[in-house]
Protein backbone atom coordinates (compact mmCIF):
# COMPACT_ATOMS: atom_id res chain seq x y z
CA UNK A 1 0.00 0.00 0.00
CA UNK A 2 2.56 2.46 0.56
CA UNK A 3 4.94 1.48 -2.41
CA UNK A 4 1.33 1.93 -4.52
CA UNK A 5 0.61 5.78 -2.63
CA UNK A 6 4.23 6.90 -3.76
CA UNK A 7 3.27 5.98 -7.03
CA UNK A 8 0.02 8.15 -6.92
CA UNK A 9 2.24 10.62 -5.49
CA UNK A 10 4.54 10.72 -8.25
CA UNK A 11 1.61 10.90 -10.88
CA UNK A 12 2.37 7.42 -12.39
CA UNK A 13 0.70 4.35 -12.55
CA UNK A 14 1.41 1.33 -10.52
CA UNK A 15 4.42 -0.63 -11.56
CA UNK A 16 6.45 2.30 -13.30
CA UNK A 17 9.53 1.54 -11.38
CA UNK A 18 11.59 2.83 -14.77
CA UNK A 19 10.43 5.88 -14.92
CA UNK A 20 10.32 6.36 -11.16
CA UNK A 21 13.64 5.70 -11.14
CA UNK A 22 14.64 7.92 -14.00
CA UNK A 23 12.85 10.71 -11.93
CA UNK A 24 14.70 10.36 -8.52
CA UNK A 25 18.13 10.15 -10.64
CA UNK A 26 16.87 13.76 -11.76
CA UNK A 27 16.16 15.07 -8.15
CA UNK A 28 19.47 16.10 -7.28
CA UNK A 29 19.55 18.45 -10.88
CA UNK A 30 15.76 19.66 -10.12
CA UNK A 31 16.93 20.82 -6.82
CA UNK A 32 19.93 22.59 -8.09
CA UNK A 33 17.61 24.29 -11.09
CA UNK A 34 15.05 25.08 -8.02
CA UNK A 35 17.81 26.88 -6.19
CA UNK A 36 18.96 28.73 -9.02
CA UNK A 37 15.63 29.65 -10.18
CA UNK A 38 14.59 30.83 -6.29
CA UNK A 39 18.26 33.06 -6.43
CA UNK A 40 17.10 34.70 -9.53
CA UNK A 41 13.47 35.54 -8.63
CA UNK A 42 15.30 37.15 -5.19
CA UNK A 43 17.60 39.10 -7.46
CA UNK A 44 14.91 40.31 -9.99
CA UNK A 45 13.30 41.23 -6.47
CA UNK A 46 16.09 43.03 -5.45
CA UNK A 47 16.53 44.92 -8.82
CA UNK A 48 12.52 46.08 -9.52
CA UNK A 49 13.25 47.04 -5.93
CA UNK A 50 16.24 49.48 -7.03
CA UNK A 51 14.47 50.85 -10.37
CA UNK A 52 11.60 51.75 -8.44
CA UNK A 53 12.36 55.43 -8.45
CA UNK A 54 13.63 54.86 -12.36
CA UNK A 55 9.79 53.64 -13.77
CA UNK A 56 11.51 54.51 -17.55
CA UNK A 57 14.20 52.17 -16.96
CA UNK A 58 12.47 49.58 -15.16
CA UNK A 59 9.68 49.60 -18.39
CA UNK A 60 12.46 49.38 -20.55
CA UNK A 61 14.21 46.22 -19.13
CA UNK A 62 11.31 44.62 -18.81
CA UNK A 63 10.62 45.58 -22.87
CA UNK A 64 14.09 45.39 -23.99
CA UNK A 65 16.17 42.02 -25.09
CA UNK A 66 18.46 41.25 -22.19
CA UNK A 67 21.32 41.14 -24.79
CA UNK A 68 20.69 44.62 -25.98
CA UNK A 69 20.84 45.77 -22.55
CA UNK A 70 24.22 43.84 -21.97
CA UNK A 71 25.68 45.76 -24.86
CA UNK A 72 24.47 49.47 -23.42
CA UNK A 73 25.75 48.39 -19.89
CA UNK A 74 29.19 47.13 -21.36
CA UNK A 75 29.51 50.69 -22.95
CA UNK A 76 28.57 52.62 -20.46
CA UNK A 77 31.11 50.21 -18.17
CA UNK A 78 33.78 51.22 -20.76
CA UNK A 79 33.15 54.99 -20.77
CA UNK A 80 33.24 54.66 -16.84
CA UNK A 81 36.95 53.34 -17.40
CA UNK A 82 37.55 55.62 -19.71
CA UNK A 83 36.24 58.59 -17.44
CA UNK A 84 38.03 57.11 -14.03
CA UNK A 85 41.06 57.24 -16.45
CA UNK A 86 40.86 60.80 -17.35
CA UNK A 87 39.67 61.37 -13.95
CA UNK A 88 43.31 60.09 -12.60
CA UNK A 89 45.25 62.23 -15.27
CA UNK A 90 43.34 65.35 -14.38
CA UNK A 91 44.41 63.95 -10.28
CA UNK A 92 47.85 63.35 -11.30
CA UNK A 93 48.22 66.88 -13.00
CA UNK A 94 46.34 68.76 -10.47
CA UNK A 95 49.24 66.99 -8.29
CA UNK A 96 51.97 68.56 -10.56
CA UNK A 97 50.51 71.74 -10.87
CA UNK A 98 50.67 71.96 -7.11
CA UNK A 99 54.08 70.50 -7.04
CA UNK A 100 55.08 72.98 -8.94
CA UNK A 101 53.54 76.13 -7.00
CA UNK A 102 55.48 74.63 -4.42
CA UNK A 103 58.91 74.25 -5.91
CA UNK A 104 58.44 76.81 -8.70
CA UNK A 105 60.87 75.42 -10.99
CA UNK A 106 59.89 78.13 -14.27
CA UNK A 107 60.97 80.96 -11.81
CA UNK A 108 64.19 79.27 -11.66
CA UNK A 109 64.67 78.01 -14.91
CA UNK A 110 63.99 82.06 -15.95
CA UNK A 111 66.26 83.21 -13.17
CA UNK A 112 69.15 80.52 -15.02
CA UNK A 113 68.06 81.84 -18.44
CA UNK A 114 68.47 85.50 -17.05
CA UNK A 115 71.69 84.50 -15.30
CA UNK A 116 73.04 83.43 -18.18
CA UNK A 117 71.75 86.52 -20.61
CA UNK A 118 73.57 88.23 -17.88
CA UNK A 119 76.58 86.39 -18.63
CA UNK A 120 76.63 86.18 -22.29
CA UNK A 121 76.37 90.69 -22.07
CA UNK A 122 79.34 90.58 -19.86
CA UNK A 123 81.27 88.53 -22.00
CA UNK A 124 79.86 90.33 -24.94
CA UNK A 125 81.01 93.61 -23.38
CA UNK A 126 84.46 92.30 -22.75
CA UNK A 127 84.71 91.15 -25.98
CA UNK A 128 83.50 94.07 -27.92
CA UNK A 129 85.96 96.06 -25.11
CA UNK A 130 89.01 94.30 -26.38
CA UNK A 131 87.90 94.42 -30.40
CA UNK A 132 87.76 98.60 -29.31
CA UNK A 133 90.94 98.53 -27.61
CA UNK A 134 92.70 96.23 -30.64
CA UNK A 135 91.23 98.83 -32.99
CA UNK A 136 92.68 101.47 -30.67
CA UNK A 137 95.92 100.09 -30.37
CA UNK A 138 95.78 99.49 -34.02
CA UNK A 139 95.05 103.39 -34.63
CA UNK A 140 97.48 104.18 -32.41
CA UNK A 141 100.23 102.19 -33.87
CA UNK A 142 98.95 103.75 -37.24
CA UNK A 143 99.04 106.95 -36.25
CA UNK A 144 102.27 106.73 -34.20
CA UNK A 145 104.14 104.88 -37.99
CA UNK A 146 101.80 108.02 -39.32
CA UNK A 147 103.34 110.70 -37.45
CA UNK A 148 107.21 109.22 -36.69
CA UNK A 149 107.46 108.18 -40.23
CA UNK A 150 110.55 110.44 -41.56
CA UNK A 151 109.38 113.08 -44.11
CA UNK A 152 111.10 111.19 -46.88
CA UNK A 153 109.12 108.35 -46.32
CA UNK A 154 106.22 109.73 -46.30
CA UNK A 155 106.81 112.04 -49.56
CA UNK A 156 108.07 108.12 -51.00
CA UNK A 157 104.54 106.98 -50.55
CA UNK A 158 102.85 109.89 -52.29
CA UNK A 159 105.63 109.35 -55.11
CA UNK A 160 104.73 106.02 -55.76
CA UNK A 161 100.51 106.62 -55.77
CA UNK A 162 101.45 109.17 -58.26
CA UNK A 163 103.37 106.77 -60.43
CA UNK A 164 100.96 103.71 -59.56
CA UNK A 165 97.96 105.83 -60.27
CA UNK A 166 97.39 104.94 -56.40
CA UNK A 167 97.32 101.34 -57.01
CA UNK A 168 100.36 100.73 -54.75
CA UNK A 169 100.97 102.33 -51.72
CA UNK A 170 104.85 102.38 -49.84
CA UNK A 171 105.40 100.29 -46.49
CA UNK A 172 108.29 100.52 -44.19
CA UNK A 173 108.47 97.71 -42.21
CA UNK A 174 111.53 98.01 -38.78
CA UNK A 175 113.79 94.78 -38.49
CA UNK A 176 115.72 94.42 -35.48
CA UNK A 177 118.38 97.40 -35.20
CA UNK A 178 118.44 99.42 -37.89
CA UNK A 179 117.49 97.03 -40.34
CA UNK A 180 114.07 97.09 -42.04
CA UNK A 181 112.52 96.36 -45.93
CA UNK A 182 110.29 98.34 -48.12
CA UNK A 183 107.23 96.80 -49.11
CA UNK A 184 104.33 97.61 -51.38
CA UNK A 185 100.73 97.90 -50.27
CA UNK A 186 98.49 96.70 -53.24
CA UNK A 187 95.00 98.65 -52.62
CA UNK A 188 93.19 96.16 -55.16
CA UNK A 189 94.43 93.27 -53.57
CA UNK A 190 94.41 95.17 -49.72
CA UNK A 191 97.67 93.23 -48.80
CA UNK A 192 101.34 93.52 -48.46
CA UNK A 193 103.70 92.26 -51.45
CA UNK A 194 107.82 92.49 -50.89
CA UNK A 195 109.77 93.56 -53.70
CA UNK A 196 110.56 90.00 -54.98
CA UNK A 197 107.04 89.62 -55.61
CA UNK A 198 106.23 92.63 -57.93
CA UNK A 199 106.64 92.91 -61.51
CA UNK A 200 110.28 94.91 -62.49
CA UNK A 201 108.03 97.98 -63.81
CA UNK A 202 106.52 98.34 -60.46
CA UNK A 203 109.47 97.28 -58.73
CA UNK A 204 111.15 100.17 -60.56
CA UNK A 205 108.22 102.45 -59.89
CA UNK A 206 108.73 102.22 -55.51
CA UNK A 207 112.72 102.40 -55.84
CA UNK A 208 112.65 105.28 -58.07
CA UNK A 209 109.95 107.33 -56.01
CA UNK A 210 112.00 106.09 -52.39
CA UNK A 211 115.50 107.46 -53.88
CA UNK A 212 113.58 110.70 -54.99
CA UNK A 213 111.81 111.64 -51.91
CA UNK A 214 115.13 110.54 -50.46
CA UNK A 215 117.01 113.11 -52.73
CA UNK A 216 114.36 115.89 -52.30
CA UNK A 217 114.47 115.41 -48.65
CA UNK A 218 118.60 115.83 -48.83
CA UNK A 219 118.61 118.93 -50.28
CA UNK A 220 115.43 120.24 -48.05
CA UNK A 221 116.25 124.56 -47.17
CA UNK A 222 118.53 124.52 -49.91
CA UNK A 223 118.27 125.53 -53.50
CA UNK A 224 116.65 122.43 -56.12
CA UNK A 225 119.16 120.54 -57.75
CA UNK A 226 119.07 118.92 -61.26
CA UNK A 227 117.46 115.76 -61.24
CA UNK A 228 119.27 113.22 -63.25
CA UNK A 229 117.46 110.08 -64.01
CA UNK A 230 119.87 107.49 -66.35
CA UNK A 231 117.78 104.88 -68.10
CA UNK A 232 115.44 104.56 -65.14
CA UNK A 233 112.65 103.51 -67.09
CA UNK A 234 113.90 101.33 -69.57
CA UNK A 235 112.24 98.55 -67.95
CA UNK A 236 108.57 100.35 -67.81
CA UNK A 237 105.87 99.87 -70.53
CA UNK A 238 104.21 103.17 -72.52
CA UNK A 239 101.82 103.24 -69.61
CA UNK A 240 103.81 102.96 -66.58
CA UNK A 241 106.72 105.76 -68.64
CA UNK A 242 103.53 108.24 -68.78
CA UNK A 243 102.58 108.24 -65.09
CA UNK A 244 106.44 108.86 -64.00
CA UNK A 245 106.73 111.11 -66.56
CA UNK A 246 104.17 113.30 -65.76
CA UNK A 247 105.07 112.87 -61.97
CA UNK A 248 108.81 114.18 -62.62
CA UNK A 249 107.71 117.32 -65.13
CA UNK A 250 104.83 118.29 -61.78
CA UNK A 251 107.87 118.20 -59.45
CA UNK A 252 109.99 120.74 -61.87
CA UNK A 253 107.22 122.89 -62.25
CA UNK A 254 106.75 122.98 -58.52
CA UNK A 255 110.15 123.23 -57.35
CA UNK A 256 111.29 124.99 -60.20
CA UNK A 257 113.87 122.45 -60.88
CA UNK A 258 115.95 120.69 -63.99
CA UNK A 259 115.03 116.85 -64.74
CA UNK A 260 117.57 115.09 -67.22
CA UNK A 261 116.94 112.42 -68.54
CA UNK A 262 119.51 110.62 -69.89
CA UNK A 263 118.44 107.40 -72.50
CA UNK A 264 119.44 105.34 -75.46
CA UNK A 265 115.68 104.68 -76.47
CA UNK A 266 114.99 107.00 -79.24
CA UNK A 267 110.82 106.41 -78.76
CA UNK A 268 111.22 107.69 -74.84
CA UNK A 269 111.82 111.44 -76.18
CA UNK A 270 108.08 111.09 -78.08
CA UNK A 271 106.83 109.24 -74.96
CA UNK A 272 107.57 112.22 -72.42
CA UNK A 273 106.64 114.91 -74.61
CA UNK A 274 102.97 112.96 -75.39
CA UNK A 275 102.99 112.68 -71.06
CA UNK A 276 104.39 116.82 -70.87
CA UNK A 277 102.53 118.04 -73.54
CA UNK A 278 105.46 120.02 -74.90
CA UNK A 279 108.35 118.96 -75.87
CA UNK A 280 111.04 118.60 -73.92
CA UNK A 281 115.15 120.17 -74.75
CA UNK A 282 116.91 117.07 -76.58
CA UNK A 283 120.59 117.33 -76.23
CA UNK A 284 121.44 113.92 -78.94
CA UNK A 285 125.07 113.25 -78.14
CA UNK A 286 125.89 111.84 -81.28
CA UNK A 287 125.46 115.23 -82.91
CA UNK A 288 127.14 116.88 -80.03
CA UNK A 289 130.38 114.73 -80.74
CA UNK A 290 129.73 114.38 -84.49
CA UNK A 291 129.59 110.59 -84.22
CA UNK A 292 128.43 109.21 -87.38
CA UNK A 293 124.96 107.28 -87.71
CA UNK A 294 122.86 110.23 -89.08
CA UNK A 295 119.44 111.47 -87.96
CA UNK A 296 117.03 109.30 -86.55
CA UNK A 297 114.29 107.83 -88.06
CA UNK A 298 110.92 109.40 -87.16
CA UNK A 299 109.63 106.24 -86.84
CA UNK A 300 112.01 105.43 -84.04
CA UNK A 301 111.23 108.25 -82.42
CA UNK A 302 107.09 107.85 -82.35
CA UNK A 303 105.46 106.74 -79.18
CA UNK A 304 102.64 104.35 -79.01
CA UNK A 305 99.42 106.02 -78.51
CA UNK A 306 97.56 105.13 -75.99
CA UNK A 307 93.79 103.50 -76.27
CA UNK A 308 91.66 105.73 -76.57
CA UNK A 309 88.88 106.05 -73.77
CA UNK A 310 85.36 105.99 -75.18
CA UNK A 311 82.66 109.27 -75.00
CA UNK A 312 80.87 108.93 -72.05
CA UNK A 313 77.87 111.34 -73.71
CA UNK A 314 77.03 109.23 -76.92
CA UNK A 315 76.54 106.06 -75.13
CA UNK A 316 74.32 104.07 -72.10
CA UNK A 317 75.76 102.93 -69.40
CA UNK A 318 75.90 99.10 -70.89
CA UNK A 319 77.46 100.70 -73.84
CA UNK A 320 79.87 101.77 -72.21
CA UNK A 321 80.39 99.29 -69.64
CA UNK A 322 80.86 97.17 -72.68
CA UNK A 323 83.62 99.76 -74.60
CA UNK A 324 85.72 99.49 -71.51
CA UNK A 325 85.52 95.78 -71.52
CA UNK A 326 84.50 95.83 -67.45
CA UNK A 327 84.80 92.62 -66.08
CA UNK A 328 81.66 91.89 -63.94
CA UNK A 329 81.80 91.73 -60.09
CA UNK A 330 83.73 89.28 -59.02
CA UNK A 331 82.28 88.92 -55.34
CA UNK A 332 85.02 86.27 -53.73
CA UNK A 333 87.70 88.72 -54.79
CA UNK A 334 89.12 91.66 -52.68
CA UNK A 335 87.26 94.26 -52.51
CA UNK A 336 89.91 96.95 -54.06
CA UNK A 337 89.87 94.76 -57.37
CA UNK A 338 86.57 96.37 -58.42
CA UNK A 339 85.91 98.18 -61.37
CA UNK A 340 84.83 101.43 -60.56
CA UNK A 341 82.14 101.54 -63.57
CA UNK A 342 80.20 99.09 -60.95
CA UNK A 343 80.47 102.10 -58.61
CA UNK A 344 79.15 104.71 -61.20
CA UNK A 345 77.32 103.61 -63.42
CA UNK A 346 74.98 106.23 -63.00
CA UNK A 347 77.45 109.22 -63.36
CA UNK A 348 79.27 108.61 -66.47
CA UNK A 349 80.94 111.73 -66.56
CA UNK A 350 82.76 111.38 -63.06
CA UNK A 351 84.23 107.90 -63.95
CA UNK A 352 85.07 108.56 -67.41
CA UNK A 353 87.29 111.95 -65.43
CA UNK A 354 88.72 108.43 -63.25
CA UNK A 355 89.46 106.72 -65.71
CA UNK A 356 91.14 109.97 -67.62
CA UNK A 357 93.71 110.29 -64.10
CA UNK A 358 94.34 106.59 -64.19
CA UNK A 359 91.92 105.22 -61.44
CA UNK A 360 90.45 102.26 -62.61
CA UNK A 361 89.58 100.48 -59.50
CA UNK A 362 87.97 100.99 -56.04
CA UNK A 363 91.36 100.38 -54.05
CA UNK A 364 92.84 103.19 -55.56
CA UNK A 365 90.18 104.87 -55.69
CA UNK A 366 90.51 104.65 -51.73
CA UNK A 367 93.92 105.61 -51.86
CA UNK A 368 93.25 108.28 -53.76
CA UNK A 369 90.31 110.00 -51.50
CA UNK A 370 93.18 109.10 -48.76
CA UNK A 371 95.67 112.08 -50.27
CA UNK A 372 96.44 115.44 -51.51
CA UNK A 373 96.01 113.93 -55.50
CA UNK A 374 91.74 113.14 -54.55
CA UNK A 375 91.81 116.89 -53.06
CA UNK A 376 93.05 118.25 -56.44
CA UNK A 377 91.24 116.40 -58.63
CA UNK A 378 87.54 116.29 -56.95
CA UNK A 379 85.62 118.82 -55.14
CA UNK A 380 84.73 117.82 -51.32
CA UNK A 381 81.13 116.65 -52.12
CA UNK A 382 82.76 114.57 -54.37
CA UNK A 383 84.48 112.91 -51.99
CA UNK A 384 82.56 112.28 -49.47
CA UNK A 385 79.83 110.67 -52.01
CA UNK A 386 82.57 108.46 -53.44
CA UNK A 387 83.97 107.54 -49.64
CA UNK A 388 79.77 106.57 -49.21
CA UNK A 389 80.08 104.61 -52.16
CA UNK A 390 82.74 102.90 -51.79
CA UNK A 391 81.20 101.82 -48.29
CA UNK A 392 77.97 100.58 -49.78
CA UNK A 393 80.09 98.44 -52.05
CA UNK A 394 82.22 96.65 -49.26
CA UNK A 395 79.42 96.07 -47.21
CA UNK A 396 77.04 94.77 -50.46
CA UNK A 397 80.14 91.88 -51.30
CA UNK A 398 80.40 90.93 -47.78
CA UNK A 399 76.40 90.76 -47.44
CA UNK A 400 76.46 88.82 -51.09
CA UNK A 401 79.31 86.08 -49.40
CA UNK A 402 76.88 85.01 -46.76
CA UNK A 403 75.57 81.39 -47.40
CA UNK A 404 78.04 81.05 -50.63
CA UNK A 405 80.85 79.35 -50.79
CA UNK A 406 84.28 80.29 -52.40
CA UNK A 407 84.22 79.11 -56.11
CA UNK A 408 86.29 76.00 -56.78
CA UNK A 409 89.05 75.73 -58.51
CA UNK A 410 89.98 72.25 -60.45
CA UNK A 411 93.64 72.01 -59.58
CA UNK A 412 92.70 73.42 -55.95
CA UNK A 413 89.96 70.63 -55.45
CA UNK A 414 92.40 67.78 -57.05
CA UNK A 415 94.89 68.80 -54.07
CA UNK A 416 92.30 68.80 -51.51
CA UNK A 417 92.77 66.27 -48.33
CA UNK A 418 90.15 64.43 -48.92
CA UNK A 419 91.34 63.14 -52.45
CA UNK A 420 94.75 63.19 -52.04
CA UNK A 421 95.97 59.94 -53.59
CA UNK A 422 92.73 58.31 -54.65
CA UNK A 423 92.05 57.83 -57.81
CA UNK A 424 88.68 59.60 -57.96
CA UNK A 425 90.57 63.04 -57.67
CA UNK A 426 90.57 64.26 -61.35
CA UNK A 427 87.20 62.65 -61.64
CA UNK A 428 85.77 64.85 -58.99
CA UNK A 429 87.94 67.82 -60.24
CA UNK A 430 86.64 67.48 -63.49
CA UNK A 431 83.23 67.05 -62.21
CA UNK A 432 83.54 70.80 -60.09
CA UNK A 433 84.83 72.34 -63.42
CA UNK A 434 81.56 71.21 -65.32
CA UNK A 435 79.23 72.62 -62.43
CA UNK A 436 81.60 75.99 -62.70
CA UNK A 437 82.84 75.72 -59.11
CA UNK A 438 80.11 75.19 -57.24
CA UNK A 439 80.53 73.23 -54.10
CA UNK A 440 76.44 72.39 -53.89
CA UNK A 441 75.86 71.66 -57.44
CA UNK A 442 79.10 68.91 -57.19
CA UNK A 443 78.14 66.80 -54.02
CA UNK A 444 74.76 66.74 -55.53
CA UNK A 445 75.97 65.26 -58.38
CA UNK A 446 77.94 62.70 -55.95
CA UNK A 447 75.26 61.63 -54.23
CA UNK A 448 73.67 60.95 -57.77
CA UNK A 449 76.44 58.82 -58.31
CA UNK A 450 78.15 60.59 -60.68
CA UNK A 451 81.52 59.47 -60.11
CA UNK A 452 81.20 55.45 -59.36
CA UNK A 453 82.91 54.33 -56.41
CA UNK A 454 82.66 57.56 -54.87
CA UNK A 455 80.47 56.96 -51.81
CA UNK A 456 78.67 58.40 -48.94
CA UNK A 457 82.04 58.39 -46.61
CA UNK A 458 83.92 60.10 -49.23
CA UNK A 459 81.19 62.34 -49.75
CA UNK A 460 80.79 63.33 -46.15
CA UNK A 461 84.49 63.74 -45.76
CA UNK A 462 84.31 66.21 -48.79
CA UNK A 463 81.73 67.68 -47.59
CA UNK A 464 83.56 68.48 -44.30
CA UNK A 465 86.76 69.80 -46.03
CA UNK A 466 84.69 71.87 -48.18
CA UNK A 467 82.69 73.90 -45.48
CA UNK A 468 85.98 74.28 -43.30
CA UNK A 469 87.75 75.96 -46.16
CA UNK A 470 85.17 78.00 -46.86
CA UNK A 471 83.99 76.34 -50.19
CA UNK A 472 80.38 75.83 -48.77
CA UNK A 473 78.39 77.58 -46.58
CA UNK A 474 75.82 75.77 -45.04
CA UNK A 475 73.77 79.77 -44.35
CA UNK A 476 70.93 80.70 -46.18
CA UNK A 477 72.54 82.65 -48.96
CA UNK A 478 71.68 86.51 -48.53
CA UNK A 479 69.07 87.99 -51.19
CA UNK A 480 69.20 91.69 -52.53
CA UNK A 481 66.94 93.02 -50.10
CA UNK A 482 69.49 91.38 -47.21
CA UNK A 483 71.91 92.99 -49.05
CA UNK A 484 70.52 96.49 -49.71
CA UNK A 485 69.90 96.46 -46.16
CA UNK A 486 73.55 95.78 -45.39
CA UNK A 487 74.53 98.50 -47.59
CA UNK A 488 72.35 101.37 -46.27
CA UNK A 489 73.57 100.62 -42.91
CA UNK A 490 76.70 100.98 -44.01
CA UNK A 491 76.27 104.58 -45.13
CA UNK A 492 74.06 105.74 -42.47
CA UNK A 493 76.48 108.45 -41.72
CA UNK A 494 76.64 109.79 -45.32
CA UNK A 495 72.37 109.10 -45.08
CA UNK A 496 72.44 111.37 -42.11
CA UNK A 497 75.05 114.04 -43.19
CA UNK A 498 72.75 114.31 -46.04
CA UNK A 499 75.98 112.91 -48.85
CA UNK A 500 73.67 110.71 -49.94
CA UNK A 501 70.15 109.54 -50.19
CA UNK A 502 68.49 105.89 -50.09
CA UNK A 503 67.15 106.14 -53.41
CA UNK A 504 70.94 106.44 -54.27
CA UNK A 505 72.03 103.39 -52.19
CA UNK A 506 69.21 101.59 -53.69
CA UNK A 507 70.61 102.73 -57.60
CA UNK A 508 74.32 101.54 -56.17
CA UNK A 509 72.91 98.14 -55.06
CA UNK A 510 71.03 97.72 -58.35
CA UNK A 511 74.05 98.84 -60.18
CA UNK A 512 76.30 95.91 -58.44
CA UNK A 513 73.33 93.11 -58.88
CA UNK A 514 73.11 93.88 -62.74
CA UNK A 515 77.39 93.22 -62.72
CA UNK A 516 77.58 89.90 -61.15
CA UNK A 517 78.72 87.16 -63.67
CA UNK A 518 76.71 84.23 -64.58
CA UNK A 519 75.96 82.77 -61.06
CA UNK A 520 76.95 79.08 -60.19
CA UNK A 521 74.95 76.01 -61.41
CA UNK A 522 71.73 75.72 -59.26
CA UNK A 523 72.07 79.57 -58.86
CA UNK A 524 71.54 81.44 -61.62
CA UNK A 525 67.62 80.98 -61.82
CA UNK A 526 67.51 82.25 -57.84
CA UNK A 527 69.94 85.12 -58.68
CA UNK A 528 67.84 86.16 -62.08
CA UNK A 529 64.38 86.37 -60.02
CA UNK A 530 66.12 87.95 -56.72
CA UNK A 531 67.52 90.16 -59.40
CA UNK A 532 64.10 90.88 -61.15
CA UNK A 533 62.63 91.73 -57.61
Amino acid sequence: EAVERLYAAAGLPSGARDELRRRVELLPAWRQRRDEQRELQAREQAARRALEAEPALLARAEAEPPATLEAEADDEQARAGDARAISAEIGSIEERIRQVKRERPLEQARAEVQAGADALGQRLDEALTARAGAWLLEDVRAEHTAERRPAALRRADDWLARFTGHRYRLRFEPGDGAEGRFLAHDTEAGADQPLSALSTGTRMQLLLAVRVAFALEAERGREPLPLLLDEALTTTDAERFRAVAGALEALAAEDGRQVFYLTAQPADRALWQAEAGSTPRIIDLAAVRRLAGGPLDEAELAAPEPAPLPDPEAATPEAYGAALGVPPVAPWDEAGALHLFHLLRDDLPLLHRLLRAGIERLGPLRALLGGEAGAALLDEAQRRQLSARIAAAEAWLEAYRQGRGRPLERATLAAAEPLAGKKHRHEVAALAETHRGDAEALLAALADGAVRGFGPQKQRELARWLEEHGYRDPGAPSTPEQRLERALAAVHGALQAGDATAEQVRRWARSLEAGLGAAPAGEAATEATEAQG
